[in-house]
């Protein structure tokens, strides 16, 4: 008798419990982003970046075509097949790409997507001095928690997916560049500027 109460008291009180929530999945991964190759130029004082990230993606199921990357607030969308015919079309939070042969089980491909982004509303986090706050120090810093790298990259932004990162970076000489990993290299340019890797 006690767990019969008991369950009949639960099921009255889940009133006002997200009852308007909506289910939330994780994306389909016939195709997966396994690495990207992230190439990105960082303009701190224009509070703007501008590049491309190449995916390499393996299909976990035969015949799979489509790859379906989080994107919002990018401009500039250009997708390259890399040898592969594709057709892609792009809207305020995807880029849809679709390649035109099927793929094998465990085969994998290349696509990379060139794009900017102007100050993003999220994602990257940029400073810079202002008259508002003129001791304000220069900086840009990514935040990708939780589902927030959709805002300055096009990526598959749901936990559940981790590929390899790997990272070129661009920014003026005078910013010490960080990135996860190691870092294998930096070249100046005479312009002003330091690439790192």
């Amino acid at each position: 008798m006690h767990d019969l109460q008991s369950t009949h008291a639960c099921r009255h009180h889940h009133a006002g419990f997200a009852a308007s929530a909506s289910d939330k999945y994780p994306p389909d991964r016939g195709l997966e982003p396994i690495d990207l190759e992230i190439d990105l130029h960082v303009d701190v004082a224009g509070r703007r970046a501008a590049g491309a990230v190449t995916h390499r993606v393996v299909a976990r199921r035969a015949g799979a075509q489509k790859l379906r990357l989080d994107a919002v607030g990018l401009a500039g969308i250009a997708v390259d097949g890399l040898g592969e015919a594709i057709a892609w079309s792009a809207d305020e939070g995807a880029i849809e790409v679709t390649w035109t042969r099927p793929f094998a089980l465990g085969e994998e491909r290349r696509v990379k997507i060139a794009y900017h982004v102007d100050d993003p509303t999220t994602g990257i986090l940029f400073s810079a001095p202002s008259e508002a706050l003129p001791d304000a120090p220069w900086f840009a810093a990514v935040d990708n928690e939780t589902e927030r790298a959709r805002h300055w990259m096009p990526c598959v932004d749901h936990p559940s997916v981790r590929p390899t990162l790997s990272f070129t970076l661009r920014a003026e000489a005078r910013f010490t560049i960080l990135a996860n990993g190691v870092c294998v290299g930096e070249e100046a340019h005479d312009y002003g500027t330091k690439t790192s890797r």
